[in-house]
């Protein structure tokens, strides 16, 4: 008997031992349950979850995908800092907007089923010979491609002509070389035109603001908002509401101002300026009338 309750005494001890050791692990007495419990609720713990709309806590590895470039945004156009262009009349749209090497060939009318070309002289050139290639590059041709089988025009002086095997929708480079009397090239120039029909203008364009100073009036313009292939500027004036005359043509168009001395006898200049396209396609002007002291 008594050794039975000297057994129970150990078991006893035994258990009181181990469960103080459980306690001192954790830090905190618990019962069997609440152990259980507790092993029960780490197990089915989750992080909560993040709204949709929420912004990442981390940042994203990287990858090796680019990054997208935004697009620019568009800014005001406002008026040039070119220096202002002076009067200089009305010259023809031949006069070249476009490099040549002396002899100078430029369009006169485009359309769909036809191209109107004329041309320019060079001294002691006895025959010009016009010449048609397909337009593939903004680079322009070499003389090397006036070859006689893209000859289509011959003449013996400067002139026009009207190219009407065109294709529809298709640009084209013309050329035109200018010969000596004894066959030997002297010069060539190239013009870029298309087989298009456009008859609709630029945007009218709106002037910012007239100056006058010294004697002069300033004159600043902004871009048209629609100016497809828009092309040149032509400056006009009015003195005391009689008719416009044309001051002046520019194909610069960051060109955006002018300066013009009216007569001094006049009460009233008024001014406009109107946007060329590339098919001589005209904008509608905006008159603005100044004061003259």
């Amino acid at each position: 008997m008594a050794m039975r309750s000297f057994f129970v005494v150990l078991v006893v001890l035994l258990a009181a031992c181990t469960s103080a050791q459980n306690d001192a692990e954790t830090g905190q007495a618990t019962t069997p349950s609440q152990s259980a419990a507790a092993t029960t609720t780490t197990a089915t713990m989750t992080a909560p979850s993040q709204p949709a709309s929420a912004e990442p806590t981390s940042s994203p590895a990287p990858t090796n995908e680019p990054t997208s470039v935004p697009e620019p945004q568009a800014t005001p156009t406002s008026a040039s800092t070119v220096a202002p262009l002076r009067p200089a009349g009305d010259p023809p749209p031949t006069s070249v907007e476009y490099e040549s090497t002396s002899v100078w060939i430029s369009r006169v009318a485009m359309s769909a089923d036809s191209i109107e070309l004329t041309w320019g002289s060079f001294d002691d050139a006895t025959e010009y010979r016009l010449y048609r290639i397909e337009y593939v590059s903004v680079q322009r041709p070499s003389p090397d491609a006036m070859t006689d089988d893209r000859v289509f025009h011959i003449a013996n002086d400067f002139g026009r002509t009207v190219d009407d095997s065109v294709e529809e929708g298709d640009r084209y480079w013309y050329g035109v070389q200018a010969f000596s009397g004894a066959g030997v090239p002297l010069a060539y120039g190239w013009h870029r035109a298309d087989a298009v029909t456009d008859d609709e203008a630029p945007a009218s364009v709106e002037i910012l603001s007239a100056e006058f100073t010294d004697g002069e009036i300033l004159l600043t313009w902004a871009e048209p908002q629609e100016n497809y292939e828009l092309h040149a500027y032509r400056t006009l004036r009015s003195i005391d509401g009689g008719e416009f005359e044309v001051l002046a043509t520019t194909w610069n168009l960051e060109q955006r101002s002018f300066v013009d001395e009216p007569p001094r006898t006049a009460d009233t200049a008024t001014y406009a300026v109107q946007a060329m396209d590339f098919h001589w396609n005209r904008s509608e002007p905006i008159p603005l009338q100044v004061d003259v002291p």
